[in-house]
């Protein structure tokens, strides 16, 4: 039975989860990114480890490498979900180890597959944290608010380049008192140039105004920017899931000494009841 147990291997990956509060308090519009992130605490980790072990990821780990085929497992079974959920549990375990590290362990026949589901489990938990946190998300919301103020200023400029070519039409801040009387005796004969004259000004203080949020937005977009860079995945992976060239069960010595054991027992008592029934009979 030992030598006819099929050999498995296995493939370890861990990472360092960070603290979900810590995500909270991303800001990026002081023109600075946020540089590092906190540990995870007791309950982080347990909520990463619970929803590295629900079903949901159970099954997609399963429809990826078609581990119902994998592990031989007949479709027309009544019980193959049970029968999966069972021998999945002893091929693959997701815990807590030290320091907030979280551990993924995995055995299978194939090295290749071993290694591959404890990845897709890391990429899981990466993909949890940016789902939390949804810098990626807020990353092209603020591309998407640059590019409407940029258009926005765009329209003012060309509002106003039109204005000024048509009417003739500049506004001149603190040019002079010669300027000024100027301007006044227009604008006293020409109620036209008067209304065009303010119509000039407002366009002009909104392009301020635009500008000054074009200038926010790019600060905030230089930080998310930087962040992304900084921090591709938001956990700390500590060791990826690579093949193993070893194999890691199953443990036939420690198979073979039970059977020698077992095997003399029974020969004991074996001999016993026979020699109570010879016993006997004398």
């Amino acid at each position: 039975f030992a030598f006819k147990m099929p050999n498995e291997y296995k493939s370890v990956g861990s990472f360092v989860p960070p603290s979900i509060g810590s995500l909270s308090s991303m800001v990026f519009n002081s023109g600075s990114g946020y540089h590092g992130f906190e540990s995870a605490g007791e309950m982080d980790v347990d909520r990463t480890v619970a929803y590295l072990n629900n079903l949901q990821l159970t099954d997609s780990i399963a429809r990826k490498f078609d581990l119902y085929n994998h592990y031989k497992i007949g479709k027309e079974l009544k019980e193959k979900d049970k029968i999966f959920y069972y021998i999945y549990s002893q091929k693959v375990n997701i815990h807590y180890t030290s320091r907030s590290t979280i551990e993924i362990e995995c055995h299978d026949i194939s090295p290749d597959t071993a290694s591959q589901i404890v990845n897709a489990y890391i990429g899981f938990a990466s993909d949890f944290f940016e789902n939390i946190s949804r810098r990626k998300q807020g990353f092209q919301a603020t591309v998407n608010q640059l590019n409407n103020m940029k258009n926005e200023r765009a329209e003012i400029l060309d509002t106003l380049s039109k204005m000024r070519s048509t009417l003739g039409i500049y506004h001149l801040d603190n040019m002079g008192d010669n300027v000024d009387r100027y301007l006044s005796s227009k604008m006293m004969g020409s109620p036209t140039f008067h209304s065009n004259y303010d119509r000039v000004i407002s366009y002009e203080i909104n392009l301020k105004m635009v500008e000054d949020r074009i200038s926010d937005y790019e600060r905030e977009y230089n930080s998310r920017k930087l962040n992304q860079d900084q921090f591709p995945s938001l956990i700390q992976i500590i060791e990826k899931g690579q093949p193993s060239t070893f194999k890691a069960r199953p443990k036939r010595s420690q198979y073979l000494m039970a059977a020698v054991a077992a095997t003399f027992l029974f020969s004991l008592v074996v001999v016993l009841i026979i020699d109570a029934v010879l016993g006997r009979k004398k």
